[in-house]
């Protein structure tokens, strides 16, 4: 057996040994974390979450008390049969956002999302009696 032989053994063994204990509940996979930017527009929150590559169907948004949660999952893309890998960056797999929404001001069963060009955009509407989002944008009169 050749040293990349070796490697390439003792490498599938440790991805076995991974799949075994998170199958027993003694590994827990970790989820990566995808770029987000949450902007406050008049009407309400504009979140948008990089999103490249992943499927609609493959995507999940729910709310957990004042927690929007984007959760999903993005499949690897690699082309087969691969004779070697030069550089991978990309991350794959469960991933999970959240962004901590303002208490009370917000219209949680109008909350609408869309995925364009890998981008997912979420219109998170506040209630109109609301100037601000933040007590310290509000200006006195």
């Amino acid at each position: 057996m050749t040293s990349e032989e070796w490697v390439i053994e003792l490498s599938a063994g440790v991805i076995r040994l991974k799949e075994d204990l998170w199958k027993r509940g003694f590994y827990r996979r970790q989820a990566w974390r995808p770029n987000m930017d949450v902007y406050e527009t008049e009407n309400g929150l504009e979140i948008h979450v990089e999103l490249a590559g992943v499927l609609p169907s493959n995507i999940q948004i729910f709310l957990d008390g004042n927690s929007l949660v984007i959760r999903g999952v993005r499949l690897p893309r690699h082309p087969k049969p691969c004779i070697r890998c030069h550089q991978l960056e990309l991350q794959y797999g469960e991933f999970e956002g959240v962004v901590v929404l303002p208490v009370g001001n917000i219209q949680r069963e109008n909350i609408k999302a869309h995925l364009e060009n890998g981008i997912l955009i979420i219109y998170v509407p506040r209630k109109r009696e609301y100037f601000s989002l933040y007590p310290e944008t509000l200006s006195e009169k």
